[in-house]
């Protein structure tokens, strides 16, 4: 599919602490899980999301387009960021899930990220 009026955009995202794990959030309105792209090499971690733009369609083919754009603000986006992590994450534990154009990512604290405590002992 064709983007013609693609503009890149920073993704706005929410990022929280949890004892045993990071936990970003990012709203990504209209985006299909195959047009999101999450990578994370060493301690880098990128997200990019495409919104194709919406169009109306015809019931016949995909193809159909049954309208001319008169005014148009929603087009296609291309988000894009890239956080560098001060924790170790393990990598095995990583979880993704796009639900309702909310993507929510859970990056697991490597268990030497993670706080231990230390049993003190009486003499």
């Amino acid at each position: 599919m064709t983007t013609p009026h693609l503009r890149a955009a920073a993704l706005p995202v929410d990022l929280y602490e949890r004892e045993d794990a990071l936990l970003l959030i990012a709203d990504l309105p209209g985006v299909a899980a195959e047009d999101l792209d999450i990578q994370l090499e060493g301690d880098t971690l990128s997200i990019g999301a495409t919104r194709h733009e919406p169009m109306p369609r015809g019931q016949d083919t995909a193809d159909d387009t049954v309208a001319d754009v008169v005014f148009r603000e929603l087009g296609s986006v291309r988000w894009e960021r890239t956080f560098r992590l001060r924790t170790p994450v393990d990598r095995q534990g990583i979880d993704a899930r796009l639900e309702a154009g909310v993507l929510t990512l859970t990056l697991p604290k490597a268990e030497e990220a993670r706080p231990h405590s230390i049993p003190v002992n009486v003499a």
